[in-house]
């Protein structure tokens, strides 16, 4: 939270599931923007559709705002999902050229 606090902008992201339906999953990330903004994090959250790379697509976002970091947990899925689709935290692992500050 310091970290956060301390931040010029903060921009919280999720990239929808495949087949999500529209508004999906809306709850969670509501509560986790009323979550910082209760902290005094002023935060702009975006929720965007889903791209077959994550993990690309989290980063394409970060360029397109100016980003000199990217804040990201570190979450696993079964491994036929991570087959299929991918792991967003193995793309930014492997092929992040922002500074990444992981939690899990």
């Amino acid at each position: 939270m310091p970290l956060l606090k301390r931040a010029k902008q903060v921009h919280l992201v999720s990239v929808a599931a495949p087949l999500a339906e529209p508004g999906n999953g809306s709850q969670y990330f509501d509560a986790i923007t009323a979550h910082l903004q209760r902290h005094g994090v002023e935060v702009d959250a975006a929720m965007l559709p889903f791209a077959a790379n994550v993990g690309e697509r989290i980063e394409q976002f970060a360029h397109q705002k100016g980003a000199d970091l990217i804040v990201m947990g570190a979450y696993g899925h079964a491994r036929m999902v991570e087959w299929l689709f991918g792991g967003a935290t193995r793309y930014a692992l492997r092929h992040s050229t922002l500074p990444l500050f992981m939690a899990h």
